[in-house]
């Protein structure tokens, strides 16, 4: 959606998810008419499946309707059938419209046979094609890293490029970490493709495929950390608060165009990988130290991969390691095998990615 300001219009980008998810969204609902109409929505609801009851609860302490994922069109259709209160019905069709703005989330899919949470992607990439340039002077992007917004402004006029660490939540201004002059900002088709990434705490953006400064690595905060700690249980009111943070922080991903026009094409927004959650226990929480002759190792986050974070005995001793690796075999994909009519699951290598280290 475009969002005006004093200096033109912001097109934001919002994820708007079909159907499933396991995000949740809230709406208010105050008055004793509309929580009596709920009451008796849920008597209704004894009749329909039984997942309805449990994605779908009232919370009494904060007079909130709760969803879990997006509302199944006949969800709606039965809540609205069966309300008698125009503010019941205004929350199921507010919460209805909420539920399809989801977070964007990495629900892995190597060892996808694996049951699994979807898990909430902080760290966003975009990619934007600008053709028939008319006018235009300058180009404003704006990136959400890890708890900071970033904007990059090229200045077509002056062949410039800046990056800004806005100051917070809903600021105009910042600190301004890079810069360059004398660049090439259109191709030899006057054309602009630009790349930026704000993926594991580092900011790089190109230009036609050219690094246009120096990567910009973010300064660690207290929040960062505790982010990464592991997963813990928390209640679904918390959970609620922590898809509406991000949905809010994701919309901040967005582009302005000012003095002219252009034609926008291959707009493209990447996310990154969840790293592996949980199970990590040793040099998490606090440092470790390695015993000399000894290594400690670290695999590829992938849900059933184990490492030196999650072993009972973290370190490896040197006399253990043989030679160098020399082949990646690793992403395979599943597949079955029959045995005397028992069917069993098998690990097929996955010819395409395989790799020689030398």
């Amino acid at each position: 959606p475009k969002e005006p300001t004093e200096e033109g219009s912001w097109t934001r980008f919002r994820y708007w998810r079909r159907s499933g998810g396991a995000h949740f969204s809230e709406v208010a609902i105050f008055t004793p008419e509309a929580v009596q109409n709920w009451n008796e929505c849920v008597n209704q609801m004894q009749n329909r499946p039984v997942t309805w009851l449990s994605r779908l609860a009232y919370d009494e302490d904060r007079q909130v309707l709760r969803l879990q994922g997006v509302m199944p069109p006949r969800m709606q259709q039965d809540l609205i059938t069966w309300s008698k209160n125009d503010k019941f019905r205004e929350a199921v069709f507010r919460l209805a419209a909420l539920s399809h703005l989801a977070p964007v989330t990495d629900h892995y899919g190597y060892n996808s046979g694996l049951p699994a949470t979807e898990s909430i992607v902080h760290d966003l990439g975009l990619s934007i094609r600008l053709r028939d340039l008319n006018g235009l002077q300058l180009v404003r992007a704006r990136l959400p890293a890890g708890h900071h917004v970033f904007e990059l402004q090229l200045d077509l006029q002056n062949r410039s490029a800046s990056l800004l660490r806005l100051n917070g939540p809903g600021s105009e201004s910042g600190e301004k970490v890079r810069h360059s002059e004398n660049l090439e900002l259109l191709d030899s088709d006057g054309e602009l493709f630009l790349e930026w990434s704000g993926f594991d705490r580092r900011v790089l953006a190109c230009i036609n495929g050219a690094q246009i400064f120096a990567e910009y690595d973010i300064p660690r905060t207290l929040k960062d950390t505790q982010d990464q700690l592991p997963d813990q249980w928390q209640s679904p009111a918390e959970l609620a608060e922590k898809s509406a943070a991000a949905v809010e922080r994701q919309r901040k991903l967005a582009i302005s165009l000012t003095g002219g026009s252009a034609e926008v094409s291959d707009f493209v927004v990447y996310r990154d990988v969840h790293y592996t959650p949980g199970r990590m226990k040793n040099a998490v929480k606090a440092p470790l130290k390695i015993p000399a002759g000894h290594y400690f190792v670290l695999g590829d986050n992938s849900p059933v991969s184990a490492d030196s974070r999650n072993w009972e005995s973290p370190f490896v001793p040197h006399h253990l390691l043989i030679g160098k690796p020399f082949v990646v075999h690793l992403p395979s994909r599943p597949g079955k095998v029959s045995v005397g009519g028992v069917e069993l699951p098998i690990r097929i290598p996955d010819w395409s990615r395989i790799r020689y280290i030398y």
